[in-house]
């Protein structure tokens, strides 16, 4: 087995586990969330999902586009890209995924949370509105599952929209 066979089969294969754990503990965390006032746990939500989801794309990525004859420096600094849509967009550029609008959606909720939203809190506001990813992610979920959530304590989610 050579080097590069290696780190394919090996390397990847505890990166996969990472990958795997971090979107774990994000599922578990949201599962045993009761109420959206808690910033801390909206963020360890999507925080985790965001870096396993990252972490899982640049695997694909990886086993997708590396061969022998890719500049093995280029390659490396090229995945140091923290932007799920593009990682997203070089993946599709090689296959075909069958996301749908709801998926997409969900993919541009973790490039703005890792982009913007998770450093919010080091930047002195104006407005001290330091909940944009609790906005985002109850938008999201209001839109995906067609229901009214209202931003009171601890939650309330109202009668199903009608569908459009």
């Amino acid at each position: 087995m050579n080097k590069i066979e290696y780190w394919k089969n090996f390397s990847l294969g505890t990166e996969l586990e990472i990958s795997g754990n971090f979107i774990y503990n994000g599922l578990k965390t949201i599962n045993t969330i009761d109420t959206f006032h808690n910033a801390e746990d909206l963020f360890e939500f999507l925080y985790n999902i965001s870096v396993g989801v990252e972490r899982l794309e640049k695997i694909t990525i990886i086993l997708i586009e590396h061969n022998e004859i890719v500049n093995q420096e280029e390659f490396e600094e090229s995945l140091k890209n923290h932007n799920h849509q593009e990682l997203l967009g070089r993946i599709i550029k090689k296959h075909t995924m069958n996301f749908g609008k709801i998926h997409s959606k969900f993919i541009h909720l973790l490039s703005e949370f890792y982009k913007n939203h998770r450093y919010d809190r080091y930047i002195l506001n104006d407005n001290l509105s330091y909940s944009k990813e609790r906005k985002t992610l109850i938008d999201f979920i209001q839109s995906g599952l067609k229901v009214e959530i209202k931003d009171n304590f601890p939650l309330t989610i109202c009668s199903l929209k009608p569908s459009q």
